[in-house]
C-alpha cells in the first residue's frame, strides 16, 4: 500500500507538478500515511474474520488418573458462513487486483510525461529534475517488481477461494508445494530492491559494489 503512496506521490509531482506544490506538506502526508495504515489493516483483518466462528468440542478422555489433568474441552476456529468467507475474498481479490492496475496506470503516465517532456520542472534546477527523474524511474522499476511478485498472493487468494468452493481439488502434498513457492517468491520481493536499484542507477550502483569490496576485503 505504501509503494502505491510514493508512486501517487511521483505520479503528482511528474504528471502534475503545479498542483502537487501547492497541496504537499506535512499534513498531507500524515493523512495519506493513516490513510496507507487503515487500508492495510482491514484487509489483514478479512483473514482474522474468515475464521472468526468458533466450535467448542468436547473431550472424553479414558479413564485413566494420568489424563486427569488433560482439558476437557478444545476450541476450534472455523470459517464463518458461505456468504461471509465469499464476501471476504472478493474484497481480499478487489484489493490485490485495484493496486497493480493503479500503479500500473500511474506508471504509464510518469514514463509518457517524462519522454514528452522538455524543459524543466517548476521552480527545480537542471540537476534536482534530473534526480527527480531517476527517482521516478527507479520508483517504476522497483514498483512493478514488487507488484510481479506480489501477484503470487493473488493466486494464492484464488486457489484458496477455489478450493473452498469444490472447484480446485488439490491433495496435501500439492497445496504443501504451491504454498512454499508463494512464499518464496514474495520472500524474494524484499531481496530483489538492491538488484533493481543497481539496475536503475549508476550512482547506487557503483556505492553497492563499492561497500561490498569493503565487506569482502574485511572478512
Amino acid at each position: 500500500m505504501f509503494v502505491t503512496l510514493v508512486s501517487f506521490e511521483r505520479y503528482l509531482a511528474i504528471c502534475y507538478p503545479i498542483y502537487h506544490h501547492l497541496v504537499k506538506g506535512k499534513k498531507r502526508t500524515v493523512k495519506m500515511s493513516c490513510a496507507g495504515w487503515i487500508y492495510s489493516m482491514v484487509i489483514s483483518l478479512c483473514d482474522v474474520f474468515l475464521y472468526a466462528d468458533i466450535i467448542i468440542a468436547y473431550i472424553v478422555w479414558p479413564a485413566d488418573h494420568k489424563y486427569n489433568k488433560y482439558p476437557a474441552t478444545s476450541v476450534l476456529c472455523v470459517q464463518m458462513s458461505s456468504a461471509f468467507v465469499d464476501a471476504i475474498y472478493v474484497t481480499k481479490f478487489a484489493a490485490w487486483i485495484l493496486l497493480p492496475l493503479s500503479n500500473g496506470f500511474m506508471y504509464y503516465k510518469i514514463m509518457k510525461t517524462l519522454n514528452e517532456r522538455n524543459g524543466l520542472e517548476p521552480g527545480t534546477s537542471p540537476t534536482e529534475n534530473a534526480q527527480s527523474q531517476q527517482v521516478a524511474i527507479m520508483l517504476v522499476a522497483n514498483g512493478t517488481v514488487f507488484y510481479c511478485c506480489c501477484m503470487v498472493m493473488l493466486g494464492s487468494v484464488v486457489m484458496t477461494f477455489l478450493q473452498t468452493k469444490d472447484i480446485l481439488d488439490l491433495d496435501e502434498f500439492t497445496n504443501i508445494i504451491w504454498y512454499h513457492v508463494f512464499c518464496l517468491i514474495f520472500t524474494l520481493n524484499c531481496c530483489i530492491n538492491p538488484i533493481v536499484y543497481c539496475l536503475t542507477n549508476n550512482r547506487y550502483r557503483q556505492i553497492f559494489f563499492d561497500v561490498m569490496k569493503d565487506v569482502i576485503y574485511k572478512t
